[in-house]
């Protein structure tokens, strides 16, 4: 019986010391909810964020991957994510107006100009859209256009007013705050609320 026990323990002994990590490593084990408040298709993976933080499921390797300030990321609690299809990166907006874009090559390049302006308000991100090497950024106290290029703000409005989306369509950028909509000209300044006029509301 116990030569038997002893054959028992020496046959997975080997699968057990290999399962184990080496000293100083971590394996990071995904935990969340079925809690998904955002998820993105892209042609090679899907994004997706669950209880603030994001995760990708890739569709060539069938791998699923868990990002955070570890391995990727410089801050946790995401607020939002957006994927430029062009350019091909996913712009991560965090609840603290941070944002880090990251490439499909795996790079990551962060623009923390929203978070770290001197505010009065609040930094909240509510919407994003991309156009020609262009990232407008709709905030709850104005707008902050990017250059997705040199990886800087090329322009802000702070208007103190909630910008709840933008959108560029042919030549013009329409925002959207409290009931109204409003339009301006791509190739205008648009530091003032009064570059925009009304369109609607």
């Amino acid at each position: 019986m116990i030569k038997k026990a002893l054959f028992i323990i020496l046959a997975i002994l080997p699968m057990v010391m290999k399962a184990q990590l080496a000293v100083g490593e971590w394996k990071v084990y995904p935990v969340f909810a079925n809690n998904v408040t955002r998820m993105l298709d892209t042609s090679e993976k899907v994004y997706y964020v669950s209880e603030g933080n994001l995760f990708s499921y890739d569709k060539n390797t069938d791998e699923s991957y868990s990002y955070s300030v570890v391995n990727k990321l410089n801050e946790n609690e995401i607020h939002n994510i957006y994927y430029n299809k062009d350019n091909k990166y996913l712009l991560i907006a965090y609840k603290s107006g941070n944002i880090d874009l990251l490439y499909d090559n795996g790079k990551v390049i962060n623009m923390p100009d929203i978070k770290d302006a001197v505010l009065s308000t609040e930094k909240t991100i509510n919407d994003v859209c991309f156009n020609d090497n262009r990232i407008y950024v709709a905030t709850i106290f104005g707008l902050v256009i990017f250059d997705d290029q040199k990886h800087h703000v090329i322009e802000s409005g702070i208007y103190n007013k909630d910008i709840r989306s933008v959108e560029v369509y042919d030549g013009s950028i329409l925002i959207c705050k409290d009931s109204s909509i409003c339009i301006s000209p791509v190739d205008t300044k648009h530091n003032t609320e009064n570059s925009f006029s009304f369109l609607y509301g």
